[in-house]
């Protein structure tokens, strides 16, 4: 048996903690630069507005409405998913995090208490230890404990926690949900599958093992098994070998100024090397990408890229750094209004098995290593960007645009929730 605990509307939810009177109230969490929607409260979806869609569309519906609007806040919704997972682990033996709001347990491990008695005490515990309301369901398989989720997110009758072996009639639980609503399908299955008269789960789940290899590979063989019972999906899948790591950001503003550019570029280096170090990887090559901004046609249009090959596969800053400059250099041209620029690290291998070199001292390497170890050490116990590469620059008038982010109640000192 499965558990899947899903934190309901989490951004939405994360803000709401600190902010109370918004519970009931329509609030919406916007994307890089206060683009688009990316967290709706019920309130919201009930408005017809979609995941997704660019805000400007619908200001006069938000204003008509009084909907709450926050820029993205992930610094606060990573410390609050941290604190879900840790309490869900605390109760539970067996955990697989899932994504920043959901996780799966392995319920063969509870004993001495009905799975359904379990998931709702563990449910109320989250709500009153973190503040954030979750969903809990239950089945055979992966997949079915997604989809009984799904049906207690949605269904107020069920109060938050569904057992799908408890539920009686279990065809009329699967036609509940959309087969675009099945865990591993998909859009564009979807749309195939409503094309063949399949419209929910539990039509899917009755096609043949046959056509369904046909037409949608052996994962889709493994979703209709896992429809009807038969676990395909361990609670540990082995996760896939990482073959790059990319972070890149739109600009706030329009970056003009080779200046503003090399900072930016350094600051998306570090925050790559520093998931690169989390992984214990390692990168061989870095390539950085910059280009313009194409929705406005009456500006000049450029993009380009570089990639510089290390002589040895490393997961020092400065290394990194000086890689991207250079790679920057080949690339950047005056005279264009730049919307984005991004850095790209690949060639990864494990820190342990990084080749040596004969034009790098393996003193020197370790060396490295332990600096970025202390640099790592002092960021994640003080805060982030509490020591920093002097490259990354200090104004960043090129940072995106968050007007409306709530404070960062729960990681950053000066920005403590004040009572009194």
């Amino acid at each position: 048996m499965f558990a899947l605990v899903d934190c309901n509307n989490f951004f939405v939810s994360c803000e709401r903690v600190f902010q109370p009177h918004l519970e009931q109230k329509p609030t919406i969490v916007l994307s890089n630069n206060d683009g688009c929607v990316i967290a709706r409260s019920n309130e919201v979806k009930k408005m017809g507005i979609p995941m997704g869609a660019p805000i400007h569309k619908y200001k006069h519906l938000l204003k008509q409405n009084n909907v709450k609007t926050f820029s993205c806040n992930f610094q606060l919704y990573g410390d609050f998913s941290n604190r879900v997972m840790s309490t869900i682990k605390a109760f539970a033996e067996d955990v697989q995090v899932y994504s920043i709001d959901e996780a799966f347990i392995n319920l063969d491990l509870i004993h001495n208490v009905s799975h359904y008695e379990y998931a709702v005490e563990l449910r109320n515990i989250i709500k009153q230890w973190v503040g954030i309301p979750t969903s809990i369901g239950m089945g055979p398989t992966k997949t079915l404990a997604k989809l009984t989720n799904e049906v207690a997110k949605k269904n107020e009758e069920f109060q938050g926690v569904l057992n799908y072996d408890d539920y009686s009639n279990k065809d009329e639980l699967l036609e509940r949900v959309e087969v675009g609503d099945i865990w591993g399908v998909g859009r564009r299955y979807a749309q195939f599958l409503n094309g063949w008269n399949i419209y929910n789960a539990r039509q899917f789940r009755d096609m043949s093992l046959k056509w369904v290899k046909q037409n949608m590979s052996i994962n889709g063989v493994r979703t209709v098994m896992e429809l009807r019972g038969t676990a395909c999906f361990p609670i540990h899948d082995a996760p896939d070998t990482r073959k790059s790591i990319l972070t890149s950001r739109s600009f706030g503003y329009s970056v003009t100024s080779a200046k503003d550019m090399r900072e930016a570029v350094a600051s998306y280096v570090c925050r790559a090397a520093e998931k690169l170090r989390e992984e214990k990887l390692a990168a061989q090559y870095v390539t950085v990408f910059i280009k313009t901004n194409k929705h406005r046609q009456n500006q000049q249009q450029y993009s380009n890229s570089y990639t510089i090959t290390l002589n040895q596969a490393s997961i020092y800053n400065p290394d990194l750094i000086d890689a991207a400059l250079k790679a920057l250099k080949k690339i950047f041209l005056d005279g264009y209004y730049y919307k984005k620029a991004g850095v790209l690290l690949t060639g990864l291998v494990p820190m342990n098995q990084v080749q040596l070199s004969f034009l790098n001292d393996t003193r020197n390497s370790d060396q490295k290593e332990k600096i970025m170890h202390v640099f790592d050490e002092i960021n994640n116990n003080y805060g982030k960007r509490t020591i920093r590469y002097a490259a990354t620059g200090t104004r960043k008038p090129w940072s995106m645009k968050q007007d409306m982010r709530s404070p960062r109640y729960t990681t950053k000192w000066s920005e403590l929730r004040r009572v009194g």
